[in-house]
């Protein structure tokens, strides 16, 4: 058995290698093949020099975006991503590379050209339906082999008929070129109704989060495209020229870098955030303009430069709304519904840190705070002078957990969470006090079903206090990003419970002077009616 998984890994390992090499190849024949088409442009023509150089660096964009999808697939499959993944990027760098030969009239390479449109459809269902190690049902294995079986009969025309002007002759060359086409567009349109089902479907926070990266790196980097297509397509001069909208393609490639790698970026996080938003206003600013241009007459802007300043003045007074709005979309794109979350931690954070008496704390804590992160229950005890924990308060678990208030600081559960410098599972717990001589409280504690974390509130290299969390009540995962949000609450309620502590110590160290004081001024009277 162990022998059958080595010989199957060998070749696709193998096959792998080879799909590495034969795309490099492809990428460096194309190049030598535009710089030589280029050359050539340049010795027939009275072009200038700089002028050569831009036709040349149009034709050698899409290899340089073949490229960066050839490298990103390289990486995935260093880090053994799904095979599907690493033949989709190799796959696109090898349509690029064979496009710009086909755009040279080069034969061999307008053949390439045709086979990578007929797999790259398939492929790219496949892909973005097992993207970040989804796994497939079984109605999804079958409609992925049709597809493929669909594009190796597609496939068959192509190589089997030598060379390319005896299949271009036939004359059911245009009905196979319309079906490679037509299987193209099914291709696409069955991906991005994927991508859809697929993101409903995941239960993974982390694969939403990542999938929502990519996706949206991917719709980033082909808007820039339509200033150029667009045009065109509609037979007038290009709004951008393709040397400044092809090069944003490669924000794909490497937007899927990014969602791999993202806990490793975090320092950078904010900066893409905000550079991904100003981005889309750019593009929704310059989308505005030409689509009033184009509907206005063209000699209205020529002929009243008033209407000009106008359509100006209102683009910057419609900037700051969109770039709020803009915003919110990256900032759910990045964070989903944890940035709710994140507001809610914003703002009890700082009401925490203004907490001194203990009415305002169970109102943050045990009031506030589950409705604000859809906990299911929330308890909480702190420190009293008996040097105890003593029940602040508690909701959704039930009145008759709590029947006694006083848990003991001494206790195994305590001490074993005075050791814990974060959150602790309650499996965990369970385990690491299974054996210990636990009091009745603590027995009725951790025999609860519905209990998520247990937070140690530590201030000050105390304990001042035990938060205990129920699960989210909409069953969401407890990832990184959940843990990160509850280590900041623990953390402002450990300050908040410490400062609450030191305020009633002060205010009992002032009324014990008052009564001192008190009892002072008695005495002095009582001497002096004495004397």
């Amino acid at each position: 058995m162990r022998d059958a998984k080595s010989y199957k890994s060998f070749w696709q390992h193998s096959f792998v290698g080879s799909f590495l090499v034969a795309s490099i190849l492809l990428i460096l024949w194309s190049g030598v093949e535009t710089w030589q088409y280029s050359c050539m442009d340049l010795a027939e023509s009275a072009l200038s020099r700089s002028a050569a150089c831009f036709s040349r660096l149009r034709g050698l964009e899409p290899l340089i975006v073949g490229v960066g999808f050839w490298g990103v697939g390289l990486l995935t499959w260093k880090l053994r991503q799904t095979y599907s993944t690493i033949a989709f990027f190799l796959l696109s760098a090898s349509v690029l590379a064979a496009g710009q030969l086909s755009v040279l009239d080069s034969s061999p390479g307008s053949r390439i050209f045709s086979l990578t449109l007929t797999w790259i459809a398939p492929l790219a269902v496949h892909f973005h339906l097992t993207v970040f190690g989804r796994v497939l049902r079984w109605w999804e294995q079958r409609l992925i082999w049709i597809l493929y079986a669909v594009a190796a009969l597609l496939t068959l025309p192509l190589a089997l008929s030598w060379p390319l002007d005896v299949l271009r002759s036939r004359s059911w060359f245009v009905e196979l070129n319309a079906g490679i086409r037509l299987n193209l567009m099914i291709g696409l349109a069955l991906t991005v109704l994927f991508l859809v089902y697929n993101y409903q479907t995941l239960d993974s926070v982390v694969a939403r989060q990542r999938l929502r990266l990519f996706v949206s790196g991917s719709i980033l980097a082909f808007l820039p495209l339509l200033f150029s297509l667009l045009p065109e397509t509609l037979q007038r001069a290009p709004v951008l020229p393709y040397e400044i909208t092809f090069p944003w393609l490669l924000l794909s490639p490497l937007a899927y870098v990014y969602a791999i790698f993202r806990y490793r970026l975090v320092r950078v996080e904010r900066v893409l955030n905000r550079a991904a938003g100003y981005y889309m206003l750019a593009i929704l600013l310059l989308a505005i303009y030409l689509t009033v241009t184009l509907a206005l007459p063209k000699r209205t802007l020529q002929q009243w430069p008033l209407a000009n300043a106008l359509l100006s003045v209102g683009l910057l007074l419609l900037a700051l709304p969109l770039q709020k709005l803009l915003q919110q979309l990256m900032n759910w794109i990045w964070y989903g519904h944890t940035l709710h979350y994140l507001d809610v931690v914003e703002r009890l954070s700082g009401l925490l840190a203004l907490t001194l008496d203990r009415d305002r704390l169970r109102q943050l804590v045990i009031d506030e705070l589950p409705d604000a992160l859809h906990l299911s229950g929330v308890a909480l005890w702190i420190k009293d002078r008996e040097d105890s924990l003593v029940l602040l308060g508690a909701t959704g678990f039930g009145a008759d957990v709590f029947s006694e208030q006083r848990l003991p600081s001494d206790g195994q559960l305590a001490r074993f969470l005075a050791q814990q410098p974060a959150l602790v599972a309650h499996a965990k717990l369970w385990d690491a006090t299974s054996d210990a001589s636990l009091v009745p409280l603590e027995q009725r504690l951790l025999a609860l079903p519905n209990v998520a974390r247990w937070v140690p509130l530590h201030s000050g290299g105390v304990l001042q206090g035990i938060l205990l969390i129920g699960p989210w009540c909409d069953d969401s995962e407890l990832n990184a990003e959940y843990e990160r949000i509850l280590a900041t609450i623990a953390r402002q309620s450990a300050v908040a419970v410490h400062n609450v502590l030191l305020i009633e110590q002060v205010h009992l160290g002032h009324r014990e002077l008052t009564r001192a004081h008190q009892q002072l001024l008695m005495e002095r009277e009582q001497t002096q009616q004495r004397l």
